[in-house]
């Protein structure tokens, strides 16, 4: 899929979502005996992580969003940097409980299509709080050419957002503009299917595996999941075990 961008003042193209293992994607500890479970451990969560392209802070001006006797206040001096022609400073209160960052990208996405914003996937593994908390919404940007802004939750009393140049604070997917779902359950055929399927795994867990451990915890880990999927898409494998340290 082709997506084209242009890009307003200093602002960031967006990249495929970086993995940062020895960072917020957990430690660079290998999925072994004794070991404490990673986040990168996990397929889907790392397939969730690489799929979108995450959005990077542009400004040169350092910004904490701090939660303060139920308001929301902006700490940072944008003064020397201001964009002509846009509402400045780029933080502002969005409504009640959230507030908003001026992007200074506009990404079109092709016909048929959104752009959907969610939270960056360090915002999962985050403990301190300070990982910006970013609202989802779909954008129609195949027909809107504005340079966008991302809407995001305020924080509690006492914590902080922090915002620093270069450094990612949402994730975009690109997503059918209209979703029609029919949910109806399985025939007794296609359940009875499924069922022999998950027995046979079951069955056979210790054949199709080729990496067993237990956890610092004493829970039994292995990595059928990744073995099955190597097989059903054997040019799409992101086993855990591949992916190295990187910066942010």
């Amino acid at each position: 899929m082709r997506l084209k961008y242009r890009l307003l003042s200093k602002g960031v193209p967006p990249r495929r979502t970086e993995l940062v293992v020895s960072g917020w994607a957990g430690e660079r500890m290998l999925p072994r005996d004794g070991a404490t479970p990673q986040p990168w451990h996990c397929q889907p969560f790392t397939e969730g992580s690489l799929y979108g392209l995450e959005l990077l802070y542009p400004y040169d001006t350092s910004c904490e969003v701090a939660g303060r006797n139920g308001q929301t206040e902006f700490v940072g001096d944008f003064s020397h940097e201001v964009v002509p022609g846009l509402v400045w400073p780029p933080f502002r209160i969005a409504n009640p409980g959230h507030y908003s960052l001026g992007t200074l990208i506009d990404l079109q996405v092709p016909q048929g299509y959104a752009l959907r914003i969610e939270p960056h996937p360090k915002f999962f593994n985050d403990r301190t709080g300070t990982t910006p908390v970013a609202v989802i919404g779909n954008l129609q940007t195949a027909w809107w050419p504005m340079y966008f802004f991302v809407t995001f939750k305020s924080p509690l009393d006492g914590q902080s957002h922090i915002f620093r140049r270069g450094e990612p604070y949402a994730q975009v997917i690109v997503v059918p503009a209209r979703s029609e779902y029919e949910v109806e359950p399985m025939t007794p055929d296609e359940a009875s299917s499924r069922e022999t399927q998950a027995r046979q795994i079951m069955r056979h867990r210790d054949e199709i595996s080729r990496h067993r451990w237990i956890s610092s915890d004493g829970f039994q880990f292995d990595d059928v999941y990744k073995q099955l999927s190597r097989r059903k898409s054997p040019d799409e494998d992101t086993g855990a075990e591949t992916i190295g340290d990187s910066g942010t």
